[in-house]
């Protein structure tokens, strides 16, 4: 779960969280939902993620907390494409933790604006494939992020476009409530459309789905559409980028 535009709904009153001012919902899933908030000191915009503590059959928040727990164990020195957690937190109803907000879709950073768009892979595929020099960035930079994580012994188990968003134009994976030790036995969570075939949640899990967002950058269509091409068949051939 990443921020990505939401549907119009009605306002909601926003839970209180400690020195934040929580202002609108950007993201959600089925484990929790991300706010765009300030800091009531430093007014400095963040993206908080919730996780109830209650109300779930899965003890979601407890895997939140173990997950996180390796994740900042293992990674005192920030990875450029891994996006980092600034804070973390509980209240009676809520685990939350603070990371940087994606930029404006439009271009920019995060901001109040109510017209504000989270940048995540998610949303920018909405408007198509992307182009080939951008499409090799961008798988770049999530391999080395899936790199860094395995080169630990982590398996990420969520790979997907709407965990992968830009802070300050760099691509970051996000994300890590369903980070775990890699093993061939580890359990199938995670979304779907992005699990492999054989149910192994290891790190080749992890290959398998950023091989489904590669696809999906690369010709604009759903990870279930995988392998083929359709339209864009003719232009990814040609393209020496791409076809290379």
């Amino acid at each position: 779960l990443m921020p990505e535009m939401l549907p119009d709904r009605p306002p909601e009153t926003p839970p209180r969280i400690p020195d934040f001012a929580l202002l609108r919902p950007v993201g959600e899933g089925g484990f929790g939902r991300v706010w765009l908030a300030t800091n009531e000191t430093t007014g400095r915009l963040r993206a908080i993620k919730l996780i109830p503590l209650r109300g779930s059959r899965f003890d979601q928040a407890g895997r939140e907390i173990a997950a996180i727990t390796r994740f900042e164990r293992d990674f005192a020195v920030d990875h450029p494409n891994l996006l980092p957690i600034d804070h973390v937190g509980r209240t009676e109803e809520y685990l939350f933790y603070v990371m940087d907000p994606a930029d404006d879709l439009k271009g920019g950073k995060a901001s109040v604006d109510p017209k504000y768009c989270p940048a995540t892979l998610r949303n920018e595929l909405k408007a198509g494939p992307l182009p080939p020099e951008e499409c090799v960035a961008n798988a770049r930079a999530i391999l080395n992020a899936l790199a860094a994580l395995h080169s630990r012994g982590m398996v990420h188990r969520d790979v997907k476009p709407a965990n992968c968003l830009y802070v300050d134009g760099t691509l970051k994976l996000a994300d890590f409530g369903l980070l775990t030790a890699a093993d061939p036995t580890v359990s199938r969570l995670g979304t779907e459309a992005y699990m492999p075939p054989d149910g192994r949640m290891d790190t080749r899990a992890d290959v398998y789905a950023a091989g489904l967002v590669l696809y999906e950058m690369f010709t604009g269509r759903p990870p279930e559409s995988f392998p083929r091409l359709g339209e864009r068949a003719g232009d990814v051939l040609a393209d020496p980028t791409l076809g290379a």
